[in-house]
């Protein structure tokens, strides 16, 4: 009788099983016929699922019904099997299978499904005998088999979908790759090592005055053969061979129509276990470039040379100017002193003019007399420096000693002016430079505050810093525009309107002072006074003693 009820059982679950490779509907099909033959309640195919680390972690994969957290005897199941092992741990515990238990008034049963898990049987009653449990053991190894079978399929379809994945993934990136190198702007070529090319993209051609790759490579057996001059590729060889790889060598080469060309290229060297090595790269064109850059050079060639015959033509002229400009000053301070002292009182004419008349003029010409000194003075040292021909006389410097003597030489401006002048000064370290350079500096500043200050005072501040003495001149005067502080400091750069304005000097002082300074490593600038007016300012570094000075010509030399 329970050989018959085996055979039935067999039969149906063997039929459910059929040829099926999805193990959810297979076990939906055959679980149902095993439970119902054996009048069971529930049951549970368990999957020992191997962990890469080398646990195995038992997982329920197919249950009927489908919930059963609420059934005792489920739930003392799921305590045996919920804790993971090793896989010798598992293999111990299928080799004692069938297990048994009851709680209350259910019984449950673990076998064992070889090379796959279990499967637990729960049912009301009596439990099974020996006999009935032994008789099942074909019927789980089929069971076992069949779920084996399902894991493989199910396996090798994701291993499928994987390779799948991974060729639409290739196909994707070779379509990319195909993209960039047929529609890049800059031309990608592959060569052998003798320079015959491999492969080059339409950019390449284009570059080289071919219609396209494949009239490229008919027509070029060499790249060697497209050098300007063989030199440059000996260069660019010897350069790839040593570093493997070159980037942005630049080198003039030649079209098909053989007209020359400028290219960048950087390229390296691929090596291949098996085949012959082979060199990648990429080509720019660069011709416009480089004629922008021969223009430009040009045109910086031509500005050099004018503004050497400007430097030469102005230091002539300012040269040519001062010798008669000398003699009539002179004669002109002879004449007013032999005249007043000549002629009858100042109501007195001397020509139908007052006496007083005509050595009003005579002061006026020896004062504009004056004033087109200083021009020419001036425009004497900016020719001077633009040209690197200033004469410097380098020496340590007491800065106390120049601040004071700026300040007693331009005290009889405020004087006539009604300006107050104050000075403070710490004590200075002193510095490398040229004297009475840093004299007419600040003899300068101070001479433009007076001019540009119609009421109120000047204030001289000198002081030592970290490396460096700054010298401060601050005045209370119009002030200079927050648009015109970056200009100021340009040559023939005034403030103010000179064309409704009349001009106040040469707008040569500020541009020479600054050359001055910057000569000396220090710095100049403006900014403005916290009420009003502008505070001038210039810094020269200190320097240690038997530090070597870069403004020194000499010892800039033997640096």
């Amino acid at each position: 009788m329970r050989n018959l009820l085996r055979e039935q059982i067999f039969f149906e679950i063997a039929m459910s099983l059929g040829n099926s490779l999805d193990m959810d509907a297979m076990l939906r099909e055959s679980l149902p016929t095993y439970l119902r033959k054996l009048n069971c309640l529930a049951g549970l195919v368990v999957h020992a699922r191997h962990e890469p680390d080398g646990s195995v972690r038992p997982e329920v994969r197919h249950a009927i019904p489908r919930r059963l957290n609420d059934n005792p005897a489920v739930r003392s199941v799921r305590a045996i099997l919920a804790e993971p092992s090793t896989s010798r741990e598992w293999q111990e515990f299928a080799a004692s299978l069938p297990l048994f238990g009851r709680v209350g008034d259910m019984a449950y049963h673990i076998m064992d499904l070889p090379e796959f898990g279990a499967i637990v049987l729960i049912k009301s009653g009596e439990a099974f005998d020996a006999p009935v449990l032994l008789s099942l053991q074909d019927i789980n190894v089929k069971l076992a088999r069949a779920c084996v079978s399902c894991l493989q399929a199910e396996h090798t379809e994701a291993m499928n979908q994987a390779l799948q994945h991974e060729i639409e993934q290739r196909k994707k990136a070779q379509e990319n790759f195909r993209r960039i190198f047929e529609e890049a702007l800059e031309g990608i070529f592959q060569g052998r090592p003798d320079g015959s090319p491999i492969n080059v993209n339409p950019a390449m051609a284009r570059i080289f005055g071919y219609d396209d790759p494949d009239h490229f490579l008919r027509e070029m057996r060499s790249f060697k053969t497209r050098y300007l001059h063989q030199s440059d590729r000996n260069r660019f060889v010897a350069l790839l061979r040593e570093k493997r790889a070159v980037a942005g060598f630049e080198v003039e080469m030649l079209r098909r129509d053989n007209t020359p060309i400028w290219v960048a290229i950087s390229a390296r060297i691929v090596e291949e276990p098996e085949d012959e090595n082979f060199v990648e790269g990429i080509v720019d064109d660069i011709t416009l470039r480089k004629q922008a850059e021969q223009e430009l050079r040009q045109a910086k060639e031509e500005a050099e040379k004018l503004n050497r015959l400007k430097t030469d033509f102005l230091s002539t002229v300012s040269h040519e100017l001062r010798t008669p400009l000398t003699s009539i000053l002179g004669f002109t301070k002879i004449l007013g002193r032999h005249f007043k002292k000549a002629t009858c009182p100042s109501e007195c004419k001397f020509s139908g003019l007052p006496v007083n008349r005509i050595a009003s003029n005579l002061d006026i010409i020896e004062t504009e007399g004056r004033r087109l000194t200083e021009l020419i003075n001036n425009v004497l040292d900016l020719t001077r420096l633009e040209a690197d021909r200033f004469d410097w006389h380098m020496g340590e410097v007491d800065m106390n000693n120049v601040v004071e003597h700026a300040v007693e030489a331009t005290r009889v401006l405020f004087e006539e002016k009604g300006l107050k002048l104050e000075l403070h000064a710490d004590r200075l370290p002193e510095v490398s430079g040229d004297r009475d350079r840093l004299i007419q500096v600040c003899v300068n500043l101070l001479s433009n505050a007076v001019k540009f200050t119609p009421e109120g005072e000047v204030t001289v501040t000198a002081r030592a810093g970290e490396g460096e003495i700054l010298v401060e001149i601050r005045d209370t005067g119009i002030g200079v525009p927050p648009e015109e502080t970056e200009i100021i400091f340009d040559k023939f750069r005034q403030l103010g309107d000179t064309l409704t304005e009349k001009p106040r000097g040469s707008g040569l002082g500020l541009p020479i002072c600054k050359e001055i300074v910057e000569h000396h490593g220090g710095r100049m600038n403006v900014r403005p006074a916290p009420d009003r007016g502008s505070v001038f300012w210039f810094s020269l570094p200190v320097r240690k003693a038997g530090e070597p000075n870069p403004a020194d010509p000499y010892q800039a030399r033997n640096l």
